[in-house]
């Protein structure tokens, strides 16, 4: 008989879904890599949507706020959607996000986007923990956990560095579009 780690005791667990683990951590360096990785890119985007840099700076904050106020009801709407759902939502949302972004011509588009792509991230980040913790036997949960907690900063120390090599070599589109595939997977 198999059961849905979703809903099924953490003590009943026979193994450790390790797959869960990765597919949570691609989704989470997703969401903090977005924080940092756009930021080395905002000269450009504002140059080719002819915006000021007072403009651009939104960009930044237009995920990042979301990204935070959203936390305290996104995890009261995790705990009525249930983790498999609401995770999968997320991902999805925030893929297409990053559609709607690396093809933005206009700059209040790029916002907008940014902005759905925050509320998703918040979502992402507040699912992480509780799918891990159903997923991994109590014996292994510190492990996984410390492998989450390891690659959120990392996310964030090597997004400028991504975030310039793409820009620099293939515009700043590809800042965004790199998302797609990663939140295919």
């Amino acid at each position: 008989m198999t059961h849905d780690t979703a809903t099924m005791p953490v003590t009943e667990l026979k193994h450790t879904r390790w797959g869960a683990v990765l597919a949570v951590s691609l989704a989470i360096v997703l969401a903090a890599l977005d924080l940092t990785i756009v930021a080395v890119a905002l000269p450009l985007i504002g140059t080719e949507l002819a915006a000021p840099p007072a403009v651009t700076q939104w960009v930044l904050l237009a995920y990042f706020l979301p990204m935070t106020a959203l936390g305290i009801p996104g995890g009261r709407w995790m705990d009525r959607a249930g983790l498999r759902p609401a995770f999968a939502l997320a991902v999805a949302g925030f893929g297409v996000a990053s559609v709607l972004i690396a093809l933005a011509p206009t700059m209040a588009l790029l916002l907008t986007g940014r902005v759905l792509q925050g509320a998703f991230g918040s979502l992402i980040s507040i699912l992480g923990f509780p799918i891990v913790a159903a997923a991994v036997r109590p014996e292994h949960r510190g492990r996984a956990m410390g492998l989450i907690t390891t690659l959120i900063p990392l996310s964030g120390l090597i997004g400028p560095g991504l975030g310039g090599l793409l820009a620099e070599t293939f515009g700043w589109r590809a800042v965004f579009a790199i998302n797609i595939p990663i939140a295919a997977a």
